[in-house]
C-alpha cells in the first residue's frame, strides 16, 4: 500500500495527534513533487490531507509491506 509518512502542525484533523508521525494512505493525500538537482530523484514539496485540507509536515512517499513496516521510495 502506498502511503505518505508525515505529521501535522498547527491543527490536526480529528483522530490525529499533533507531533505524532503517521502513515497516511496515499489516496487521501494530494502532493506536489519536484526533481532534486543533486541527483536524488524526485522530492515531495507539499502534501495536503484531502478530507480536511490540513498540511502534512515532512512528507515522505513510501510503501507498507507485508511486514507492516514503512519503506521509503526514492525514484530517479
Amino acid at each position: 500500500m502506498f502511503v505518505i509518512r508525515g505529521s501535522f502542525s498547527g491543527t490536526a484533523p480529528t483522530g490525529f495527534t499533533l507531533g505524532q508521525t503517521y502513515n497516511i494512505p496515499a489516496e487521501h493525500v494530494a502532493w506536489q513533487e519536484q526533481y532534486d538537482s543533486n541527483g536524488l530523484g524526485y522530492l515531495i514539496l507539499n502534501a495536503v490531507y484531502i478530507p480536511t485540507g490540513d498540511a502534512i509536515v515532512g512528507p515522505l512517499l513510501g510503501v507498507i509491506g507485508k511486514s507492516g513496516r514503512f519503506a521509503q521510495l526514492s525514484y530517479v
